[in-house]
């Protein structure tokens, strides 16, 4: 004789509170950082933005041990890098997290049908786009803010950061705009190379191509080794700009290259230019990818 039973339960209406999109929006931000960073799965998972972040956060941690011991000494002065110097020890790890990020986040859910089950729910597929570009800079921004604001704060507990308060306020608004700067660039062409293939490999090798790439020809082509063109050709430089751009924020310039011979309003609009080309690219193969409901 058969163990099964049948439950009538009959319809019940939804007695919790109802969170709405801005919910549903942090609640996707939320599971995106995590799954790039390994929360909540197995070990294979964290070893790459383990490594990213030690990568990142090293350097700091030895520049701190310095600081401590050479506090007072005019030899701290020399040895101790500037703030938009130490945007040279993570130059790697935000292309390794651009390459892996937006592919991870993105798509992931288009080979397991994730993305159909989101848009099922209050999420359109932009607000599904702004909450994964939210999720990808957050994880850029682990990189390219927060190694300088750990320095910030030990250089100045150690007597050698900012002369005051209004200094340090200044100096940490600062960091946190550059920071921002350096990575909103890679984040979009993440996002828009990622938007044009379901798969990771692919999108991954396409990101490191276009960063690289476009580094190669900027140089090319402005270089008095190359075909010396107009400076202006160094906004192909896609990987080179955003941090440029860091730097000036920071007070400084590049002392080399084809960016470092364009004026302030040129730097921020290529960067404002292609954040904008590569967002587009991204909304446009979005509103167009098709899914099963």
């Amino acid at each position: 004789m058969s163990e099964a039973r049948i439950h009538d339960q009959g319809y019940r209406r939804f007695e919790g509170e109802r969170l709405g999109v801005s919910s549903a929006i942090v609640g996707l931000i939320t599971h995106a950082i995590q799954r790039v960073l390994g929360l909540r799965r197995p070990l294979k998972s964290k070893i790459l933005p383990g490594l990213v972040l030690a990568i990142s956060f090293a350097p700091a941690i030895v520049f701190i041990g310095l600081a401590a011991l050479l506090s007072g000494t005019d030899v701290a002065e020399e040895i101790l890098p500037g703030y938009s110097d130490y945007y040279g020890f993570i130059v790697i790890g935000v292309l390794l997290f651009a390459a892996f990020v937006a592919p991870e986040v993105l798509c992931t859910d288009r080979t397991s049908g994730m993305l159909s089950l989101y848009l099922s729910s209050p999420l359109t597929r932009d607000t599904y786009v702004l909450a994964k570009a939210a999720a990808v800079v957050s994880v850029l921004l682990t990189v390219t803010v927060a190694p300088l604001l750990l320095l910030l704060v030990a250089y100045t507990l150690e007597g050698e950061g900012p002369g005051g308060v209004l200094d340090f306020i200044e100096l940490f608004a600062r960091i946190v705009a550059a920071g921002t700067a350096a990575a909103l660039m890679p984040a979009s062409v993440s996002l828009g190379i990622s938007s044009l293939t379901s798969r990771r490999s692919f999108a991954s090798a396409g990101i490191i191509v276009v960063l690289v790439a476009g580094s190669i020809v900027a140089n090319v082509l402005t270089e008095p080794t190359g075909l010396d063109l107009d400076p202006i050709f160094g906004l192909f430089d896609l990987f080179g700009l955003p941090f440029e751009l860091a730097v000036r924020i920071l007070g400084e310039r590049s002392t080399d290259g084809a960016l470092s011979r364009l004026d302030d309003p040129a730097i921020v609009a290529g960067n404002v230019g292609w954040i904008v080309v590569f967002g587009l690219l991204t909304r446009f193969r979005y509103q167009r990818v098709a899914v099963d409901r």
